[in-house]
């Protein structure tokens, strides 16, 4: 067991755990924190992408690999594209993030990281008030625990009942080829007997993109599946021959309601996906995240407890909900729900609906734009 118990414990140092640890080494809270993390090294192993108000400076900002002011969508009908001179949508590399949140924890004495450590057990010690964490080689005693580990794929499989699965790539091409004054959100929409497929294209210049293969479905399939997809989807774009994969990424995240957020005797809390912090509707949740996370560190340095926030108010939660519901028992609607958004809605909107700044009267004219027969049958199943 550690000499002396840590203050807090974060379990995982993905996004949401190293967001945490970056936040916490600006302040002057007298606090011992340690943060376990089960891969052995960093290194580049995805993208995140979100939209963010023009104006805004977060504390991110100087690790944005690329910025769009228009995003296009399309069917196998139509195709749309938005234009705002007020919202972009940026895309942060994670290795980028990883290296600016290990310098800021590396620099700050209170904070230790351990990497190659897997958590096997928490048990709670009543006559010590704490937490006793078990690893393959050591126990670790922590007065509070913030949980910011993925579920393994067996307890996802049981909490939830629609996925957003993708598989995709970057490439890197000798010439120029790529139009990177746009991105691709979702382009090629078609329905599937299960949900809806579409390409995801961020180019991040004229010779460089993620390219990503991605499904939302009400049946889980491993990522892997799609690969012969996605390598479709390249024959598609008529890339050229000679073309370099610089990355592999692939996931599946929850969509829908899934988890509830733990508080086990005021010490022990989730966050991230275990903590149901992802957006039910879409999968977005690297902006709420640091939201979160700046909020937490906030609420430390001034109550000297931890509080995580809900993340997504009641209503917004109820209309994901539903639009799940809707969109898992009628597929073959999806596409043109996504146009039917993508159509309707000005940039502006649709961006701080993506973003979760929406207001309650803009919910309302979400609510509006869509077509209504399938979420009226949707409301009325079982």
């Amino acid at each position: 067991m550690s000499a002396a118990p840590f203050d807090i414990a974060i379990l995982g140092g993905g996004c949401s755990g190293l967001s945490l640890a970056g936040r916490f080494s600006k302040t002057k809270i007298a606090s011992k924190v340690i943060i376990l993390e089960a891969r052995d090294n960093y290194i580049h192993d995805r993208n995140w992408s979100f939209f963010l108000k023009n104006n805004l400076l977060p504390a991110y900002s100087d690790i944005i690999t690329k910025s769009w002011s228009s995003w296009k969508f399309s069917d196998l009908k139509e195709q749309l594209e938005h234009h705002s001179p007020d919202y972009s949508y940026v895309t942060v590399q994670s290795i980028n993030f990883y290296h600016k949140m290990l310098a800021l924890i590396k620099a700050d004495s209170r904070q230790s990281l351990k990497t190659s450590t897997k958590v096997e057990a928490v048990e709670w010690l009543p006559k010590r008030n704490s937490f006793l964490i078990s690893t393959h080689n050591e126990r670790i005693e922590s007065k509070v625990i913030i949980d910011t580990r993925s579920w393994p794929t067996r307890e996802l499989l049981e909490l939830s009942s629609y996925y957003q699965i993708f598989y995709g790539t970057e490439v890197e091409l000798e010439r120029d080829f790529f139009d990177d004054s746009s991105a691709q959100l979702m382009m090629n929409m078609k329905p599937l007997e299960t949900g809806m497929a579409f390409s995801y294209i961020l180019p991040f210049s004229k010779r460089e993109a993620l390219i990503e293969y991605t499904v939302f479905s009400s049946c889980y399939q491993d990522p892997l599946t799609l690969k012969e997809s996605l390598e479709q989807c390249l024959k598609s774009l008529g890339l050229p021959e000679a073309y370099r994969v610089k990355n592999v990424e692939c996931a599946v995240l929850p969509m829908g309601q899934v988890f509830k957020s733990c508080n086990y005797l005021g010490r022990y809390y989730s966050l991230g996906i275990r903590g149901g912090h992802l957006r039910e509707s879409s999968g977005y949740g690297f902006l709420t995240l640091n939201q979160i996370s700046e909020t937490v560190i906030s609420g430390l340095e001034k109550l000297r407890k931890v509080k995580i926030p809900k993340g997504y108010s009641p209503f917004t939660r109820l209309a994901d909900r539903h639009f799940i519901k809707t969109i898992k028992e009628q597929p073959e609607a999806t596409p043109e729900i996504f146009m039917a958004l993508a159509r309707n809605l000005s940039p502006e909107v649709f961006a701080r609906f993506m973003n979760n700044s929406h207001s309650s009267f803009e919910l309302l004219k979400i609510i509006w734009a869509v077509p209504k027969r399938p979420f009226l049958r949707a409301l009325v199943s079982k």
